[in-house]
């Protein structure tokens, strides 16, 4: 009730003409929702899991708080999830791991705490990871070196410490911000300061 904008939702409207509803197959089913900006509160509702064949959501730049739903590790059709500048306080779920045609995750200036899980790993589409400004700590895991199709990774503002897994500087990089200082970054192309400043390195 306290949405910017909640035109035709739960009424007997069809789901692609709810407002935020930005594309749907010839079926009918929703495959792109942009709740952004909306000031949606609370936790992500459970009511999404129906939307099986959601390939885009975007719930950025709201107030949403608690973890993310286990949920939302089964909709293996997702590609693009965004959940940045939220306000977020758990872990990062193992379980995202789980959406294998994910290309896009942008987790960024949330609370999220603790290590980064090795599943995200196994996310051979992936061509963007935001994970900056989050209370992140550990490692980057091993396995996120067979990230082949990696293109940009954020990093900086956590407490996140090095070594980096030497296969990372390897990845098809063009972007890589990070606190160089605490992680030790030879390859990065942007090197921050507590995720502030962040400055270009040398080519």
């Amino acid at each position: 009730e306290d949405w910017v904008t909640e035109q035709n939702w739960l009424t007997g409207a069809s789901e692609c003409n709810w407002f935020g509803v930005a594309g749907c197959d010839d079926d009918g089913r929703v495959q792109q929702l942009n709740l952004s900006e909306n000031r949606l509160r609370g936790t992500i509702p459970e009511e999404l899991v129906l939307l099986e064949n959601l390939q885009v959501l975007d719930l950025s730049k709201n107030e949403i708080d608690g973890s993310i739903p286990t949920w939302l590790g089964t909709i293996s059709p997702l590609e693009q999830l965004e959940l940045q500048e939220n306000l977020i306080s758990s872990n990062i779920p193992s379980y995202l791991g789980s959406l294998v045609n994910l290309n896009f995750l942008d987790l960024a200036s949330n609370s999220f705490v603790g290590g980064l899980p090795t599943e995200i790993g196994r996310l051979s589409q992936m061509s963007i990871l935001s994970l900056y400004n989050n209370a992140l700590t550990g490692t980057v895991p091993f396995t996120y070196e067979d990230l082949n199709g990696l293109r940009q990774l954020y990093i900086d503002g956590t407490d996140l410490v090095g070594p980096l897994p030497l296969g990372l500087c390897e990845l098809p990089l063009n972007r890589f911000y990070s606190d160089c200082g605490e992680v030790g970054c030879t390859c990065c192309s942007h090197c921050c300061v507590n995720g502030e400043n962040c400055v270009p390195t040398e080519a």
